[in-house]
């Protein structure tokens, strides 16, 4: 069953996907959108071109709580687009992690900027497999 990670913004989306036996999650677009409808359909498809089983979308706990609304809200209008379940894990400092990572990388500015969001769906993805394989959960809720 192939996996697909999501890192939801408000103007981007990063995308990564595991094909196969899942072992490792490579990082595969990053969405810009300004129409909510347009990210949904193009969500929607590669879901459906990718064979995708299950989606993970990373959730960020903070305190106000008003980010998880409004990621919660976007994937509950994806939901009805594609037929694949759905788990969501918290994103605690994935887009710092993948910065930090492009910084040592000596990544360029310009291009960090494009690659940021989808290398975070990539750590988002990658979280999800790594506790699967070891038997622990650290899903937040969200699954189906």
């Amino acid at each position: 069953m192939n996996l697909l990670g999501l890192d939801i913004g408000g103007r981007r989306i990063g995308v990564a996907v595991s094909r196969g036996s899942n072992i490792i999650a490579t990082a595969l677009a990053t969405i810009e959108y300004d129409d909510e409808a347009d990210a949904l359909a193009r969500l929607a498809a590669i879901i459906k071109a990718e064979k995708i089983g299950i989606v993970v979308f990373g959730v960020p706990v903070d305190q106000t709580g008003v980010q998880e609304e409004k990621v919660r809200a976007f994937v509950a209008k994806l939901k009805p687009l594609c037929g694949a379940e759905f788990a969501a894990v918290d994103e605690s400092f994935t887009t710092r992690k993948a910065s930090a990572a492009m910084a040592e990388m000596k990544v360029k500015r310009k291009k960090k900027k494009r690659l940021v969001d989808r290398l975070a769906a990539a750590l988002i993805l990658q979280d999800y497999i790594d506790s699967r394989r070891n038997g622990s959960t650290k899903n937040i809720g969200g699954q189906r």
